[in-house]
């Protein structure tokens, strides 16, 4: 092939991997058109034989294909055709992402940098929004709740928008302790701006499982300064902050807090099955799927047909709200495992333990975070069954392990 077509090909790419990044928390619809661009420059490039090439010595993008493709199998025993089709078409970039950044150049630091720099401003670009928005709210209302969960976020719902927030999160930790050498004055000082900011963010969007993550950031992030860099003052000054912010928010906006304790309470305590608080949802849905996957272990009920199985086993038990909603399962280990069985339950798990140990090995921290993100939302969502869950896991569990060279 001609250099420069080659050339501007990767070039072209890059700069498409540069948008992805930075769209991802801003707008849904801009996405699938970010990722369709990528295909077309990745087929009009050709060289098709040195990328099959390029896979043979990948080990992992079969594992991660083999996901999708036993949704594909899993259409084969499926009554819903409609609604299977629909769900394979919502996991397509479960097959994209891993065969087109396997098959493309390595990024090389900079470049890998850059791509995190470009999420990190895109988190920050929605939140400064999401913020003036809010503000204007409240000027109007004088309604505090105008800063909370669901007013607060406009482009996701908030367990989403908070778990994007913590990978941006992780990847300003990671710079300031591991990059540190070559961040400009400017780098540090709008970290030092943006680090607090996105924290109280994550506080005010009220996702239980995104405060979650959150605090496992932070106190990983105070245990390296102490046992670590040995930086106790800084230790102590991360702390101290954190505790203000927290001690703060909840003068301010008890509901945040509030949630958790009454989250905690209802694992605690029985539940009505009426009830619409999420928390009382996730308790009377898992049994749900878990019976599901008794009477399906192997191969589950098929891709089409777990949402019809829920709702019907919703209506057995006179789960009126769920049934009325239809929901999901709320665990993506419980949906998958419903939907696929036990084959593609372990596809799931394989997915995500695989990479976990090889990021701890190769010492790709920012790659563990977002694993340890993906693994905690998964517990109470089903992550993969909505563009803004899916897109997000595809894509940088592609390009950590196949484009970062951290």
């Amino acid at each position: 092939m001609d250099p420069d077509k080659s050339s501007f090909h990767n070039k072209l790419y890059y700069i498409l991997v540069l948008l992805i990044s930075f769209a991802l928390p801003l707008s849904k619809k801009l996405i699938p058109l970010l990722i369709i661009l990528l295909v077309l420059n990745w087929v009009v490039e050709g060289k098709f034989v040195e990328k099959l090439k390029r896979i043979r010595h990948l080990p992992y993008v079969g594992l991660f294909v083999a996901f999708y493709l036993m949704h594909l199998i899993g259409l084969l025993y499926s009554d819903n055709i409609e609604f299977g089709m629909f769900d394979v078409e919502i996991k397509l970039s479960l097959l994209v992402f891993p065969l087109l950044f396997s098959t493309s150049k390595q990024f090389h630091l900079n470049q890998v940098l850059n791509v995190f720099t470009s999420f990190v401003l895109g988190c920050s670009t929605a939140v400064l929004i999401c913020l003036g928005r809010s503000a204007y709210m409240y000027s109007k209302t004088g309604d505090i709740n105008s800063f909370l969960y669901g007013e607060l976020s406009m482009f996701h719902h908030p367990t989403y928008f908070a778990m994007y927030i913590c990978l941006a999160l992780s990847v300003m930790f990671y710079c300031v302790f591991r990059q540190r050498e070559g961040l400009t004055k400017y780098h540090k000082v709008a970290m030092g701006v943006l680090i607090p900011v996105l924290s109280v963010f994550v506080i005010l969007l009220n996702a239980k499982i995104g405060l979650i993550s959150l605090m496992l950031i932070l106190v990983i992030a105070f245990l390296y300064l102490l046992l670590v860099q040995k930086k106790y003052l800084k230790g102590l000054m991360l702390l101290i902050g954190a505790l203000l912010v927290v001690g703060s928010l909840n003068w301010i906006a008890p509901l945040t807090f509030q949630r958790m304790q009454w989250a905690i309470s209802v694992i605690l305590g029985e539940v009505e099955p009426a009830a619409t608080e999420s928390t009382f949802g996730r308790m009377k849905v898992w049994p749900v799927a878990g019976e599901i996957i008794q009477e399906n272990p192997i191969f589950g009920v098929g891709t089409g047909d777990i949402k019809d199985e829920l709702i019907n086993k919703y209506d057995t038990r006179n789960l009126s709200g769920m049934s009325a909603e239809k929901l999901n399962a709320h665990n993506q280990f419980l949906q998958s495992f419903a939907a696929l069985g036990a084959v593609g339950f372990l596809l799931l798990i394989g997915g995500i333990l695989a990479p976990l140990v090889q990021s701890i090995g190769r010492k790709k921290y920012v790659y563990l975070f977002f694993l340890l993100i993906i693994a905690l939302n998964s517990l109470t969502e089903s992550i993969l069954e909505v563009q803004a869950g899916v897109i997000f896991y595809a894509f940088f569990n592609s390009f950590f392990m196949f484009l970062d060279t951290e």
